[in-house]
């Protein structure tokens, strides 16, 4: 993993102080009858990094370990905190005992909660790159105050500012007790129908994470990049599995709103979608996205009222803009809102009945599909060469072919995190 910011380097300095000062400790598993003696290297998400005597690195679940050794994880957390000195944070929650409550954890932006349903990938995944918090909107914006700071808050790394560009209003109903407690039932039904496709999700990452010397090397990657481009693929990687990865943590957190708020998960993994996309921002050719946000026009006609234009392939794109409450939004959106807002767990529940009637369907489709490409990820996931590799993408690829020949692109019928026909969890 590159260290490329002063996160990085804070991470690095506190590995090396650790391994500088720490012996080989003994760790055992919840049933007592696996043992290893290795070193604490950190503590990575919901896992901790251990190193044999050989040089080895092992990546151990802290949830698999005994009560002694996550006792013993969390004691030299501390200690390596401590040593590095970095800004005051509390242990991730990953690194409580069982029964404790989640404690803050600072991220990329250093001002969210570690999500307590946040998935696990078991693999070590790229760091983003820490980012400043995110300014605040500034109060009885324009119009053209409230794009600019949208634009600049991206650029700075916090996608996470188009939720705050709701009204606060919005914001709060959605972030409701009411509202998420009466989608749970759905909620528990689709997580049930779509554990398989989580599971597949996570077994891409991992292939992208563990397998990237051979994705980078394979053959279908060789036959779609210049050799000119290399060098820019292999710096944007970690980077883009990064971006991917917290999208793909997003869709199935959207399924556990019964746990968490959508605030909750926007402070989260804004900043760190943000942090990967600041790995990729050198590679754009220098003016392209200050020129991209430049053909925004934005024209205030009153005080409530304006219009936002994009340009496109297919024309200039006209959005009809008027303040509600304290923020600028579509004139659509804030129709659609003043005709839901009264009757929203009305309209939860409807789409609930509906969901339930799709589910079997759903079932079926999910099954199907995951099962047979969940199996074909499988001989990526182990490959040990790279012909190995190379072959299983070959197999993979035909299956894609096999199944991308029909359809509407529509998604599978009942996605959750959305609508009824939404597709993947989450709307993505």
């Amino acid at each position: 993993m590159i260290f490329t910011t002063r996160l990085g380097l804070a991470v690095g300095l506190m590995t090396a102080l650790v391994a500088a000062n720490c012996r080989a400790e003994t760790w055992s598993d919840l049933s007592g009858q696996f043992t290893v003696e290795a070193e604490y290297v950190r503590v990575e998400g919901r896992s901790v990094v251990l190193r044999k005597s050989d040089g080895r690195e092992l990546t151990v679940p802290i949830a698999k370990l005994s009560a002694a050794s996550r006792a013993q994880a969390k004691k030299l957390y501390e200690a390596a905190k401590s040593n590095a000195n970095p800004a005051p944070k509390a242990p991730p929650a990953s690194v409580a005992d069982p029964g404790e409550a989640a404690a803050p954890a600072a991220n990329a932006g250093g001002a969210a909660n570690m999500p307590a349903a946040a998935i696990e990938f078991g693999v070590a995944m790229p760091e983003p790159a820490a980012v400043k918090p995110m300014e605040p909107f500034p109060a009885d914006a324009s119009l053209q105050q409230t794009v600019d700071h949208i634009r600049d808050q991206i650029i700075a790394g916090h996608p996470e500012v188009i939720w705050y560009a709701l009204p606060t209003s919005m914001r709060t109903e959605l972030d409701s007790d009411e509202l998420r407690q009466t989608m749970q039932p759905m909620i528990q039904k689709q997580m049930q129908v779509t554990k398989p496709v989580e599971v597949l999700m996570k077994k891409v990452v991992q292939i992208l994470v563990k397998q990237k010397n051979f994705v980078l090397n394979s053959e279908m990657v060789k036959s779609q990049v210049p050799p000119p481009m290399m060098p820019m693929v292999q710096q944007a990687y970690d980077p883009a599995v990064g971006i991917l990865s917290e999208l793909v943590a997003i869709q199935f957190a959207v399924q556990k709103t019964g746990s968490q708020t959508f605030t909750d998960m926007v402070d989260y993994h804004g900043p760190r979608i943000g942090g990967h996309m600041q790995g990729l921002m050198p590679m754009l050719p220098p003016g392209m996205l200050d020129q991209a946000m430049g053909q925004i026009q934005v024209t205030q006609t009153d005080a409530n009222s304006g219009t936002m234009t994009i340009p496109s392939e297919e024309g200039e794109e006209v959005t009809p803009m008027v303040r509600y409450e304290d923020r600028w939004i579509p004139a659509e959106l804030a129709t659609e809102w003043d005709q839901m807002k009264g009757s929203l767990i009305e309209s939860v529940q409807g789409a609930m009945a509906l969901a339930e009637e799709q589910t079997p369907q759903a079932t079926m489709m999910i099954g199907m599909i995951t099962t047979t490409a969940g199996g074909m990820l499988d001989p990526m996931l182990n490959a040990t060469s790279q012909q190995e590799f190379d072959a299983a993408i070959m197999q993979l690829m035909g299956l894609a072919a096999m199944f991308g020949g029909g359809g509407d692109g529509g998604g599978f019928p009942g996605g959750p995190g959305g609508a009824p026909d939404g597709g993947f969890p989450g709307g993505f």
